[in-house]
């Protein structure tokens, strides 16, 4: 069964592109520190700095490098899966057998209303009968209106569903390549020297796989950009591409670009955190007097967004939970004082 909780889903992309990130920083460091020591044939002489200086820029730089595309490739699966979903069902949570289950429950009140209506239709047409009739029908088309709405939103999840698996597909076969990758260096630093593996086949993809990311970063850039120019909202996989670019490229790319993608990043972790205490309370839990404060604020300080009619209904709810347990203590502590 088909599960997805839309705040979970982007707050996990958010974070898989920020960890990427980080590790790919220390993976340049590394890759810069092998392509410096190759370069050291000057300085460093000798048979066994030769051996090493190949071995640094034939298997470790190229592995790294590897490192880098497998790791960026996961983060693009997480924000692929985000924007998909997104795009797909909007910001709606959905459960595929909660869905199923309102479809037998709007198939069943369609098929005993139609029943009712067609028995009706075939008995004398008195005024209490017409008034019957027009309420069984307003009471069917909103039981198809239910289905209907419930067989979309099932659709829509079912596809996101069999197209998710074809977002992973680059990070599973960069994965393969990483795991060639360092059994062959296992084994040949298991010799205690600086042999080279006997299958480098690995180098060549992960080296195409290089001069493919400099060329998507570079367009998947400039596409963002120009949303940012346009000021229209970036998905996650666009602020990743700015984020990405402005690491590789510092130079290039604009403060107040980077001020444009900070400030989205902050809305939207602000957004996530206030639908996760939604789907708190929407899951019975109390909130903490910290996070109903949080809502509170978001409520005084967020007049226009959409989710205000969430976080009151959030709030009441809330609200009356905690009356309610108020209650049962009370009542709980009267018992005990009179035992």
């Amino acid at each position: 069964m088909v599960k997805v909780n839309y705040a979970s889903l982007q707050t996990q992309s958010s974070t898989m592109s920020s960890a990427s990130q980080s590790r790919v920083a220390g993976f340049n460091q590394l890759i810069s520190a092998f392509d410096s020591f190759g370069g050291s044939g000057g300085e460093l002489i000798g048979t066994g700095y030769d051996a090493a200086r190949a071995y640094a820029t034939s298997v470790m730089s190229p592995y790294y490098k590897g490192c880098i595309l497998y790791s960026e490739a996961v983060a693009d699966a997480a924000n692929t899966l985000a924007d998909s979903y997104a795009a797909k069902c909007g910001a709606e949570n959905l459960d595929e057998e909660q869905l199923q289950a309102e479809i037998h429950h709007a198939t069943s009140a369609c098929i005993g209303l139609g029943n009712s209506i067609v028995r009706l239709e075939s008995v004398k047409q008195t005024e209490a009968i017409k008034t019957r009739l027009n309420n069984l029908r307003n009471q069917y088309d909103a039981a198809q209106s239910q289905l209907t709405v419930a067989q979309e939103k099932l659709d829509k999840l079912l596809a996101f569903s069999a197209e998710s698996p074809s977002a992973c597909a680059s990070a599973d076969g960069y994965q393969g390549l990483v795991s060639q990758a360092m059994s062959g260096i296992s084994v040949s630093f298991g010799g205690g020297g600086f042999a080279l593996p006997e299958d480098l086949s690995w180098v060549s993809t992960v080296e195409q796989g290089w001069a493919d990311r400099e060329i998507a970063m570079e367009n998947n850039y400039l596409s963002a950009l120009e949303k940012v120019k346009t000021g229209e909202p970036l998905t996650e996989a666009e602020l990743t591409a700015i984020e990405r670019y402005a690491a590789a490229y510092p130079e290039r790319v604009d403060a107040s670009v980077l001020e444009y993608v900070q400030q989205a990043r902050q809305v939207k972790a602000e957004e996530m955190k206030i639908r996760g205490l939604i789907d708190k309370v929407d899951a019975g839990k109390s909130l903490t007097d910290e996070e109903t404060k949080t809502l509170q604020d978001y409520q005084s300080n967020h007049p226009d967004s959409n989710l205000l009619e969430n976080v009151k209904y959030a709030l009441d709810r809330n609200d009356t939970k905690q009356k309610e347990q108020k209650n049962i203590d009370d009542e709980s502590k009267e018992i005990i004082s009179k035992a």
